[in-house]
């Protein structure tokens, strides 16, 4: 049986008594023979049971709970909760769903019922019932649905993933178009170009009724505002479909063929079915920390909040592409606004605590995205991005490659350092992605300044190493991104984090594969030449000029990207000269480019997206925010994930899925960390090791237990404590200790030293006979590794304060 087919069935099974039906006939078959279907509303949370016997004549009761809801967290624990009322007792509960699971996800909610509730869970999903009923031998598929061809025929699209409720017919279309692109991979066929799927999805929208190529043209008029394709490029692509299979004519009516319908059904089945797959994840997350029951209606609130902020999200990054090549600039403030209206949807009637664990799932989601997700969310990232570029430029003019293989970019310094650091992860994706670009005919410049401005993060990077010492390893990756702003150190920390401090190099042996003190410029293009490409040109682009900048211009720019500068963490840690030299350098190559289209008479960058010839390729938004401040137009900075969503349109893949989503910002995961990164700096000086630990994990322990015993601790810390004040001492002492004991309890790890003396001194505290052999031993251990305290701080020291004492008792 077609998988396409089974999945399609599947997803319309809307009834109950028919899902219970099929899904006790395939649990048989899994190995549940003698199961007894229950059902109705005295089931008491079950919807069938089997005993089985073992040897010992003891039975073992397996409850199934059958359910279409979408947040499977929430009905396992319902379902325990209605068992344990009516003092049921069972040895094991299966769910089957037709939902989508993740394997990462079927795993945490294993182990979350075990721990939580001592349950044995087995989870059945879609994967199951699909292999199931695309076996045609097994007569399961055409017991449950005889009239598969009728069916077919009445099943509507159920597109309702991430489209909003207002969404216009028209603009429900353009999205469509560009999901059927992006989802549908695998099939050459069906994505010949990002043009016949919109006109594909025109003629498919409007079935049973038929539209003639007047018809057609009209609303791919009004769907493509800016720049209107033409006639004869609207025949082209029906001949394309036409030969394709996909429509048919009848006399001057345009038809969709069975094959469009069906793959449009399959291609919407599997957007829904993994979007809904990814939501449920994210909701989950939330769900299963929540203590006690949640309101009626906040589940269906997580659900809808999840699902809105997400698609705003993916919106405002299709924006991120376009708004500068727009002709009004009417969504720039919309675009730099972006953290806020997404912070609102997620928000929207939850309580703070809620809204903020809903918020951080969906950062952690981005920053951690499980392998079953990565797929759905790099597609529905480039799926709004192709949006925007069928809107501006849907002939894809100066997408083709002939044209795209004239363009020059700019290379910034960070994005430069990401492709230099080899062990960040954004490092093999942009390496690609320069790789791309050269082998297409494009030019790639880096400017001689950037190689300066990068030997200058080598020579500093040690300050910043000094500043985190070793408990740069007691961090997550997403802390480390947000709170070390130095590529070298995150380079270091990427190559060992997973090592044990005396596994782990120096910093100064790491920092020896890019940096030599005594030559540092030629040693530097050295490992530039070693990494990145031959035909890339490092040279100042500011030669290109036919006239020079002016210098009112050129200061006037300048003075906006100082003052963007002033906001940013970096500049605290700049001299008034660095920060004077690299605002001039930024505003020199952002006119520079700027200055060189505008020299080039046969592009207009106004016209259509990338209608110019020189770009800046950045990581940083700071360009378009000066040019706005400063009355320009940004027509010449471009970002990654942009070049990379393009060269996908044209046919050129750069990257994996995973690395795609890494590219994108996540003000969730930013927020998270800027609300917290003061307190988690005082775990990590604690000693907790907060590497495994998620952001919703995280944020709510330290709503939970942390924030209150950090605060009494620091409390403690500002008194000043006598010799004589030994029971003050001993409070914050105690209260320390009590801090390690429930982050243990939490399932936290620790720093191996401290792991090691804070189960030695509870060994001896709790063995007083043994006690004074214990403590004169750790004694004279502490005088091998005194020193090694002075890099964790003060909140160790209490360790030896302790100890000491305890001798003199």
């Amino acid at each position: 049986m077609s998988l396409d087919i089974v999945e399609i069935a599947l997803d319309n099974m809307t009834d109950f008594n028919d899902f219970e039906k099929l899904a006790s006939e395939i649990m048989r078959d899994e190995g549940y023979p003698e199961i007894i279907p229950l059902g109705g509303k005295s089931d008491l949370g079950r919807d069938a049971i089997e005993e089985r016997f073992l040897r010992c004549d003891s039975k073992i009761l397996t409850v199934f709970q059958y359910t279409l809801q979408l947040n499977i967290s929430l009905k396992i624990k319902e379902t325990i909760e209605k068992l344990a009322e009516a003092d049921i007792s069972f040895g094991e509960l299966v769910i089957v769903t037709p939902r989508k699971i993740s394997t990462q996800r079927q795993d945490d909610l294993i182990d979350h019922a075990r721990r939580k509730f001592g349950v044995n869970l087995r989870i059945f999903e879609r994967k199951t019932l699909v292999n199931r009923l695309s076996n045609y031998d097994n007569g399961i598929f055409n017991r449950h649905f005889p009239n598969i061809e009728q069916q077919l025929l009445e099943i509507k699209t159920n597109f309702n993933s991430l489209v909003s409720e207002q969404e216009s017919e028209l603009e429900t279309s353009l999205l469509r178009a560009a999901i059927s692109l992006t989802f549908n991979r695998d099939s050459e066929k069906a994505r010949n170009s990002i043009f016949d799927q919109l006109t594909l999805s025109i003629v498919l929208d409007h079935y049973p009724d038929f539209l003639n190529k007047t018809g057609v043209f009209e609303k791919l008029s009004e769907i493509i505002s800016l720049n209107k394709p033409s006639n004869q490029q609207l025949v082209v692509s029906l001949q394309r479909l036409h030969s394709n299979g996909f429509i048919s004519y009848l006399k001057d009516s345009i038809r969709p063929t069975k094959l469009a319908i069906n793959t449009r059904k399959a291609i919407m089945v599997e957007v829904n079915e993994a979007t809904n797959s990814l939501i449920s994840d994210i909701v989950g997350k939330v769900t299963d920390l929540y203590e006690g029951s949640l309101k009626n209606d906040d589940e269906n609130i997580l659900i809808r909040n999840a699902k809105n902020t997400l698609m705003q999200y993916f919106r405002l990054y299709g924006l991120e592409l376009s708004h500068n090549f727009l002709h009004e600039n009417k969504n720039a403030s919309l675009f730099f606004d972006t953290p806020d209206i997404i912070f609102k949807e997620a928000n929207q009637n939850l309580t703070p605590k809620l809204g903020t664990a809903l918020m951080n799932a969906i950062g952690d989601l981005f920053a951690h995205p499980p392998i079953d997700h990565i797929n759905t969310l790099a597609h529905w990232s480039l799926a709004f991005i192709g949006i925007q570029i069928m809107n501006l430029d849907p002939m894809l003019h100066e997408l083709e490659k002939s044209c795209f293989s004239k363009k020059t970019f700019i290379l910034d310094t960070d994005f430069v350092l990401d492709c230099i650091v080899l062990e960040n992860p954004k490092n093999s994706i942009y390496l690609q992605l320069v790789n791309d670009l050269l082998n297409i005919g494009c030019t790639v410049i880096i400017p001689d300044a950037v190689i300066t401005e990068c030997i200058t993060h080598a020579e500093i990077s040690n300050r910043t190493f000094s500043y985190f010492s070793d408990s740069l390893f007691g961090y997550d990756a997403s802390f480390v991104e947000e709170m070390v702003w130095n590529a070298f150190v995150k380079g270091y920390y990427y190559s060992n984090r997973d090592k044990n401090s005396p596994a782990r190099s120096s910093y100064a042996n790491y920092l020896s594969n890019y940096y030599d003190k005594k030559r540092p410029g030629a040693y530097f293009n050295d490992v530039i030449s070693n990494i990145l490409p031959e035909k890339l040109v490092i040279k100042n682009p500011t030669t290109l000029l036919s006239n020079e900048i002016p210098e009112k211009e050129l200061k006037e720019f300048q003075k906006q990207i100082l003052g963007l500068m002033s906001q940013t963490k970096k500049d605290f840690y700049r001299s008034e000269q660095e920060r004077q030299d690299l605002a001039e350098t930024d505003a020199r190559f952002f006119l520079t480019a700027l200055y060189l289209n505008r020299d080039d008479d046969k592009h207009t960058t106004n016209d259509m997206i990338f209608g110019g010839l020189f770009y800046i390729l950045t990581t940083s938004t700071k360009h378009i925010k000066a040019a706005l401040r400063a009355g320009i137009k940004d027509v010449v900075t471009v970002q990654p994930q942009s070049i990379i969503s393009i060269l996908e349109v044209i046919g050129i893949s750069s990257g994996e899925p995973a690395e795609i989503i890494s590219l994108f910002e996540n003000p969730f995961l930013i927020r998270a960390v800027m609300e917290s990164k003061d307190e988690v700096k005082k775990l990590v000086e604690s000693g907790l090791d907060l590497r495994d630990k998620s952001l919703v994990r995280l944020r709510w322990d330290l709503d939970d237990i942390f924030h209150a015993k950090l605060a009494l601790i620091d409390q403690l810390d500002s008194l000043t404590v006598s010799a004589e004040e030994s029971d003050m001492a001993n409070s914050g002492e105690d209260e320390y200790l009590k801090l390690i004991g429930d982050a243990i309890g939490r399932g936290y790890k620790l720093n191996p030293v401290i792991r090691s003396l804070f189960d030695r001194l509870r060994a001896a505290e709790l063995n007083a006979v043994k006690k004074e052999v214990e403590i004169n031993q750790l004694k004279t251990d502490f005088e091998t590794i005194e020193t090694k305290f002075e890099e964790f701080g003060k909140r160790k020291q209490r360790f030896l304060r302790r100890f000491a004492r305890r001798g003199k008792d």
